[in-house]
């Protein structure tokens, strides 16, 4: 009878991770494409309120500078020179209060024939031009209504203007138009006067579409027809958000408002390449943070997988040499295999680190607790390569002991041994922390310094100075000898550089002992 084997489908401990990331991660992509969707919605609808907020503010300043022109106008009309029909005072006053009104460019009275009387920029009786007729005044101002303009060409000047009117009883002399007059620059600079971010433009055009005045390129555009999509977005309801042709004839997002007291509407706009932009950068963070997302799940997982198999193999070796007892019981890879992977591990780190502190008090003079020679030299190689990085200079000292021999002599070693360490004390003592010393052998030891050039010279001596009192003033009559040796050019070689200050240290010898010497 033949058994039927099949191969068992095995996956490494990261694959597996690899295969739950991925699964989990599917309703997260799921969830990041809906919350995608909401966002773009979302922001679109953003888009449209500060659009349509940005054609509310414009059509308020709008609605404020006629209210202060109507105001003005009306405060004219009922002043004591128009009750009397004192057409000279009338004047003065007009003259007076126009700067009160400083978008106003002109404040006129004309009669009921259309003829000009005065104007507050000539003087009274001057010789008017006839002002531009309005169509249609003549019923409103019967009814005491104001009366807007269109956009219209002043004669003198030859700018675009739009005018106020408003019926004015002059005395016995009977009904008279009062006009006050406000340049297209005027309205422009009224629209621009926000700060409007990107490319959003906003224009005033009238109920025939005329564009009266506009945020930017206002020459171009003032007094030329809006396109028939703009005169589409007029008749709509004032709130109104539409994609359309704007007046450069560029796809546009476009709101409009109307103007409260006047045949007027703000439209604000911005190029649907601008929106696209802003919608294709949302799309590439959201893209972005999704790719990084992903990437750092499955990086986790494999990271977890890997260390987790790291783990298993780690069992598995140490128990495949140990008792067989833990053996058999490592099959069921629970809790307590790991606890005890990780109390073998935390042993060999115990034990590595012992090793490595050996190491490192092999390297130390164990009287002194100074380093050794090889140790002192790599330490002044690293202090060469910080001094060349940071362009200081290095400077070696080379400190022999004057009448150590007679101490061992006549005292014995032991006495010796604690002046060696009374003098590592004091050099210790007398250096700077960035500052290394060593014991060279016998009683002798080593500093190594690093300072500007300016001040090197004068710290290595200030050092010896010290040494040299201080160790004088030790009992048993021990004194030293100290040889600087100073680099102030790189490269600087460290041996050759302790050797130069070994030369000055037996001329300090030669000239007396307990001194220093260059």
């Amino acid at each position: 009878m033949f058994a039927l084997r099949t191969r068992a489908f095995r996956l490494s401990m990261s694959q597996w991770m690899l295969v739950i990331s991925l699964l989990t991660l599917l309703p997260f992509l799921g969830f990041a494409i809906y919350a995608g969707q909401r966002m773009l919605s979302e922001g679109s609808a953003d888009r449209d309120r500060y659009l349509l907020s940005v054609a509310q503010d414009r059509a308020g300043e709008i609605q404020l500078l006629l209210h202060k022109a109507q105001t003005l106008l009306r405060v004219l009309t009922v002043s004591k020179a128009a009750q009397l029909g004192d057409l000279a005072g009338l004047h003065e006053l007009a003259v007076a209060t126009r700067p009160l009104h400083p978008d106003a460019a002109d404040i006129c009275l004309i009669s009921i024939e259309g003829r000009p009387l005065f104007c507050t920029s000539q003087a009274l009786g001057a010789d008017l031009p006839p002002p531009p007729a309005m169509q249609g005044a003549a019923e409103q101002l019967q009814k005491g209504e104001m009366v807007v303009s269109s956009l219209y060409i002043e004669p003198a000047g030859k700018q675009h203007e739009v005018a106020l009117s408003v019926p004015l009883q002059l005395g016995q002399l009977g009904m008279h138009e009062l006009r006050l007059t406000i340049r297209s620059q005027t309205l422009s600079a009224h629209l621009a006067h926000t700060a409007l971010s990107g490319e959003l433009r906003a224009a005033l055009v009238d109920d025939s579409g005329l564009v009266l005045a506009r945020s930017s390129e206002a020459q171009r555009y003032v007094g030329q027809q809006a396109t028939e999509s703009v005169r589409a977005l007029l008749k709509l309801n004032s709130g109104s958000v539409i994609d359309t042709l704007g007046l450069s004839g560029r796809d546009m997002r476009m709101a409009q408002v109307a103007v409260a007291g006047a045949p007027w509407h703000v439209v604000a706009g911005v190029p649907r390449a601008q929106l696209q932009e802003a919608e294709r950068s949302t799309l590439l963070q959201l893209a972005l943070l999704g790719a990084i997302c992903i990437a750092l799940s499955i990086a986790c997982s494999l990271a977890l997988g890997l260390y987790l198999g790291r783990q298993m193999r780690k069992v598995a070796a140490f128990h495949s040499t140990g008792p067989a007892d833990l053996a058999s019981e490592s099959a069921s890879f629970n809790v307590r295999e790991l606890h005890v992977v990780a109390h073998a591990l935390a042993n060999a780190a115990e034990n590595e680190r012992a090793a490595s502190d050996q190491a490192a008090r092999a390297q130390l003079d164990g009287l002194t607790g100074l380093a050794r020679r090889p140790l002192f030299i790599s330490s002044g190689q690293r202090i060469a390569a910080e001094a060349l990085r940071r362009r200081h200079c290095v400077a070696a000292l080379y400190i022999d002991l004057d009448g150590f021999k007679a101490l061992n002599d006549s005292r014995g070693h032991a006495a010796g041994d604690a002046a060696l360490v009374r003098v590592a004390a004091l050099i210790k003592d007398c250096i700077r922390s960035e500052d290394c010393a060593g014991r060279l052998g016998g009683d002798e030891f080593g500093v190594f310094l690093s300072a500007p050039a300016s001040a090197l010279r004068h710290i290595a001596m200030a050092v010896s100075s010290r040494l040299v009192s201080r160790v004088g003033q030790l009992p048993d009559g021990l004194g030293c000898s100290i040889g600087i040796a100073v680099a102030e050019q790189p490269p600087f070689e460290i041996e050759a550089l302790l050797a130069d200050a070994d030369g000055a240290m037996f001329k300090a010898k030669k000239a007396g002992k307990n001194r220093w010497s260059f």
